[in-house]
């Protein structure tokens, strides 16, 4: 059995189970962890922010040609799948890196 921090009771009596479940209780994971990588997985609803500032650190660490959508969906800690449900290509990812790249350098020359 689960215990510890990163877990929450969930009470299942109130659902319609059959009988010999209807009294279980049953820890739900609030933090998952990947096997093969040992980092938390992702599980909140800013994908797409997430994803752009994965890019930016890997046009940061190796150039622009190093943004790609699987490989900042693997930073975040998501499937591709789910990455590209956000941007079709890798272009579509380096382009919303640059906007906003150009964003934060226009907030800052207002500052």
């Amino acid at each position: 059995m689960c215990t510890g921090a990163n877990f929450v009771d969930v009470n299942l009596v109130p659902v319609n189970l059959p009988p010999m479940l209807a009294a279980v209780n049953i820890k739900v994971m609030e933090v998952r962890v990947t096997a093969t990588t040992n980092r938390p997985t992702y599980h909140h609803g800013d994908l797409r922010n997430a994803l752009i500032a994965a890019g930016a650190k890997l046009a940061e660490h190796a150039g622009p040609q190093a943004v790609g959508v699987r490989p900042a969906a693997r930073a975040v800690g998501v499937t591709p799948t789910a990455a590209y449900r956000h941007f079709a290509n890798a272009d579509e990812l380096l382009e919303a890196v640059k906007e906003c790249a150009f964003d934060a350098l226009a907030e800052g020359m207002r500052a």
